[in-house]
Formats: C-alpha cells, structure tokens, sequence
C-alpha cells in the first residue's frame, strides 16, 4: 500500500479560496503595472508640428516708417542734400494666407532654407540722415524705414491627432534698416 496522506475537507476549501484569491490579486497587479493591457486600444498621437516649405523670394519691399521726405534744388548747379528722418518705428513679419501662422516660424525657415537673413522685427531709430546729389531744378525724395523680404511659400500645421492642414501664404520678413530714395 502506497504512503499517501488524505487532506481534510475543511483544509482543502481554505486552500482553493486561498489560491483564487491569489490570482485575483495577481491579475489586479499585473493590470495596474501594465496599464496599456487595461486599454490595449490607444489613439494614434503625432508631434505638434509647423512648417514653412518651398519658399520663393519675391522682391525687397520697403515699409515706411512716418512721413516722405523732400527737397527741391532750385539751383543752377548740382547739390547735395540731406534728407533726415523725424519719426522712427518697429516694422514686424506680416503674411497674407487662410491659415493661422506663427511669426518665429516664418523667419526660422527663411533663415535656414534660404540664404537671407531676417528678423522678426527691426526699429528704425529717429535722425537718420542720408545725402543725396540733387541735379539743377529737380527734387529728391525718400522714405525711411525697413526693407523686408517678400516670399511665398506652403504653411504646414501637424496636429497631434495626425491631421494636418496647409496653406500658400505670401510673408513679409524685416531685413535691414534704410532709405528708398529716387529722383534728382
């Protein structure tokens, strides 16, 4: 005859609870360390994102900052004047499109996609003064103010649903301050 022990009824009940209980509390473990079994099923996220591509230069456009100057040589000779500026201002980005752009985007990507430099903004200073030869009996003009970059290109925005949505837009970014004179 084998040598074989018999557990009593009341000992192997407790034992079953006990081993049911035990893998309750481990699937309840297992589940709060791993959240991502509790919802195997996430939504798609990507990195918010813009983008300004396929920039064109267009032209150098000067923005005015206060009034026109003038002066008239009524003179039979040549002569040289100087016209001062009496108002100073800041000139900024400014865009046209049918999307929401942002301005450090803008000049970020004509910095680095082209080989032009511009800013944000730029402040031309009161009393800047520049000379010009006026020829005999004609008038010289000029406008102060900054010169700006004119581009076009294809706005970007990537949202974190994946979706995305883009635009043409013609953008207007300061270069430089100075003078748009002519005549004389």
């Amino acid at each position: 005859m084998e040598n074989s022990r018999m557990i009593p009824l009341g000992v192997t009940r407790k034992l079953g609870r006990a081993m049911v209980s035990l893998a309750i509390a481990l699937t309840a473990v297992v589940v709060v360390a791993n959240p991502a079994s509790a919802d195997p099923v996430k939504p798609m996220a990507c990195p918010p994102e813009e983008s300004y591509d396929n920039i064109s230069y267009v032209s150098d456009v000067h923005y005015r900052i206060g009034p026109g100057y003038q002066d008239y040589n009524g003179t039979s000779n040549n002569a040289t004047i100087t016209l001062t500026a009496t108002v100073g201002g800041t000139a900024g980005v400014s865009y046209t499109g049918s999307i929401s752009a942002k301005v450090s985007v803008i000049v970020a990507e004509i910095n680095v996609q082209t080989s032009m430099t511009v800013h944000a903004s730029l402040t031309a200073s009161v009393t800047n003064s520049i000379q010009l030869i006026a020829r005999p009996h004609t008038s010289v003009y000029g406008d102060y103010g900054v010169w700006r970059k004119k581009t076009t290109g294809l706005y970007s925005i990537f949202y974190q649903s994946c979706n995305s949505n883009s635009a043409w837009i013609t953008s207007w970014a300061p270069a430089r301050v100075g003078w748009n004179t002519w005549g004389g």
